[in-house]
């Protein structure tokens, strides 16, 4: 079982065309000003399997790709699972992006095994004093969008 905070069907704000979106309960980073604050305790959202999740993705018949938001998929205790569920939406050839607090060169084994399934990363805490309206999917300066394929092939971050 995966928690999840909800998902969002033909969404078009979470990465480039209409995309599923699914918010992943649980986050350590407890990010000021933070707009998903509700997704941060575990606990608080609804279990569900990965075949569910996977349901809704094949029926969102608009989207071309999935977003992993939250809360953050990585600080989820499921983690096994979510790599689970991005090896499967991999074989329905849909591209997949994650929004992480964490910061990419600090990310621990198992959270870079989730990467093998990732297509963009979007890392970093939003910093709320770092904020810019103008910025594309991200909410603070700092934030990076990873293009994680070019990123481990090259061994150096490569931006989008």
């Amino acid at each position: 079982m995966i928690e999840i905070a909800g998902i969002r069907t033909e969404s078009l704000g979470d990465g480039i065309g209409v995309r599923t979106v699914i918010f992943f309960q649980r986050c350590t980073h407890y990010c000021y000003k933070c707009q998903n604050p509700d997704t941060w305790e575990e606990g608080n959202g609804q279990l569900v399997t990965m075949q569910y999740l996977l349901n809704i993705i094949k029926n969102d018949t608009l989207s071309n790709g999935v977003t992993f938001s939250g809360g953050c998929p990585l600080c989820n205790k499921n983690l096994q699972e979510i790599i689970l569920l991005a090896k499967e939406i991999k074989l329905l050839n849909k591209d997949i992006w994650c929004y992480c607090g964490e910061v990419f060169e600090e990310l621990t084994d198992e959270q870079k095994e989730l990467l093998q399934y990732i297509d963009i990363l979007i890392d970093g805490k939003y910093i709320h004093e770092l904020r810019d309206l103008t910025l594309a999917f991200r909410g603070s300066k700092n934030q990076r969008i990873i293009d994680v394929k070019k990123t481990l092939e090259s061994g150096n971050i490569i931006t989008n």
